[in-house]
């Protein structure tokens, strides 16, 4: 049975909630539908796009668009580690050439003889989604989604701060009217989730 202490607010002794771990783009789903899986447990992986930087390389060596693809020392999809040159200008009768280097390390993603710029996209940074409860997996959305059913109690809180945190739920106030002052917080705390009462 459940009791609403705020407005959309339930503290439950035994429920069953279903939890969508979602990937923000598509990706790998690495669990099944049946599978028990732990809080920490990695149920689906994906790859964020890296940085992306625009380089006006015609303005800054001078060139017009249209010759910015014969001054290219590297072509699109070809990879370039920081600090490498990756354009060259032909200079003058030979001389005072120019090269600009990388200002990242990554991939040359695009050049462009209307604009005369380049664009470098640093590498994907590797995003994972975890369980974040301990259950069992009931639906599966390949590269998108895995969700977790949960059995035991509900305690829903009213905001959070940070991100996605777990530990041991432990209520150290005698009622829900109670006060949860500091004295009442112990070192053996530490990594736990804390169940107040009226103001903390």
């Amino acid at each position: 049975m459940g009791f609403a202490y705020t407005p959309g607010l339930t503290v439950a002794d035994y429920t069953v909630v279903r939890a969508v771990r979602r990937l923000p783009l598509k990706g790998e789903v690495l669990v099944k539908v049946g599978q028990k899986v732990q809080a920490s447990d990695i149920v689906a992986q994906t790859n964020l796009p890296g940085e992306v930087r625009t380089v006006n390389v015609a303005s800054k060596l001078g060139l017009a668009p249209e010759e910015l693809a014969e001054c290219m020392l590297k072509k699109e999809g070809d990879p370039v580690e920081d600090g490498e040159p990756f354009v060259r200008s032909k200079g003058f009768f030979g001389l005072f050439k120019s090269e600009l280097k990388a200002p990242l390390k990554g991939t040359l993603e695009s050049v462009s003889s209307v604009t005369g710029q380049v664009i470098l996209r640093g590498p994907p940074t590797p995003l994972v989604k975890r369980a974040y409860a301990a259950g069992t997996i009931v639906e599966v959305q390949e590269g998108e989604s895995a969700t977790v059913e949960v059995r035991g109690s509900l305690i829903q809180g009213i905001f959070g701060v940070g991100g996605e945190a777990n530990g041991t739920i432990e209520i150290v106030v005698d009622s829900p009217k109670q006060v949860l002052d500091a004295d009442r917080i112990k070192p053996d705390h530490k990594g736990k989730i804390l169940v107040g009462g009226s103001l903390v």
